[in-house]
């Protein structure tokens, strides 16, 4: 009996060390965004930075959602500008779709399979554009339906991040 009671504990003890470990690692790792500022009409480069202390990721995919009369600006070539530092990849490939009412999907990977290089940095940038008619004031964005894809092969989902832009009118307008 004082065996089994032994072996109880020890096994309560580890399922309650890998909790811990989950959980820690969803708070540890995040994504952030600084308030952006930005006039009607402008643009904007906006750095989307990876907080990854606890695992190494090698892919990952999340939506913008942006508000209404803010967009991806476009870049010379007429594609959606937005690009992964240079700094913390290695061979990875980002994809941007447009997939209308606001949102735009990002994705990065690499083959063959390799991980992000770093565990605190700009991991992306997004070019963003306020048309004329963008209502000013401070507004909500959202990075939402975020996975990110860990060196162990398992899928982290993580939490929305909010940031806000505030737009403001050109210059020279009240």
């Amino acid at each position: 009996l004082y065996e089994d009671s032994s072996k109880m504990k020890c096994c309560k003890f580890i399922i309650v060390f890998a909790l811990l470990t989950f959980v820690g690692r969803a708070f540890a790792d995040n994504l952030v965004v600084d308030q952006v500022a930005i006039r009607k009409g402008g643009t904007m480069k906006v750095a989307v930075v990876l907080k990854n202390p606890s695992i190494q990721y090698v892919a990952f995919q999340f939506d913008l959602k942006l508000p209404d009369g803010i967009s991806i600006a476009n870049d010379e070539k007429g594609e959606l500008d937005c690009s992964l530092n240079e700094e913390r990849i290695n061979g990875h490939t980002l994809t941007v779709e447009d997939k209308g009412s606001g949102v735009y999907r990002l994705l990065a990977f690499s083959y063959p399979v390799k991980e992000f290089i770093g565990i605190n940095g700009k991991l992306v940038y997004i070019m963003l554009k306020a048309n004329k008619n963008a209502k000013k004031g401070v507004l909500p964005v959202t990075i939402k339906s975020q996975v990110f894809t860990g060196n162990n092969g398992i899928e982290y989902k993580w939490n929305d991040v909010s940031f806000e832009i505030n737009v403001k009118n050109p210059l020279g307008d009240a």
